[in-house]
């Protein structure tokens, strides 16, 4: 029955009581405003990303049918971090084929740690 109890809303003196797991939480109904979406503001997420031109520019030169492997980028597939800095580099690619305006390509990784992008 508690369980029943903590899931429903209980409305006193426009305050809603709901439990945030083991304490009981409460809002004032004028803690929510409905506005224009036009007036929003908001923040941008993250930061900006900062891609190295001249991957840009080889990138820009990539045929369909071609590949390309970046070996500046390598990544030792030894390391504790492999996942992470294979993430952060993909990403780095991505935002880079983005701005090369590269549709309709994969990255792939050699056993090396070598990223390649192919078309």
């Amino acid at each position: 029955m508690d369980k029943v109890i903590d899931k429903l809303p209980n409305t006193i003196n426009n305050t809603n009581a709901h439990r945030k797991g083991n304490k009981m939480v409460t809002s004032n109904s004028d803690d929510f405003e409905i506005i224009n979406a036009d007036d929003i503001s908001f923040v941008k997420r993250g930061r900006k990303a900062s891609v190295n031109p001249a991957l840009v520019e080889a990138l820009k030169t990539l045929a369909n049918g071609k590949a390309m492997a970046l070996k500046s980028l390598k990544v030792d597939p030894k390391a504790n971090n492999f996942a992470n800095e294979k993430a952060r580099i993909a990403s780095q690619i991505r935002t880079a084929c983005r701005e090369a305006n590269l549709t309709n390509f994969r990255i792939l990784w050699s056993p090396q740690g070598i990223p390649q992008v192919v078309r």
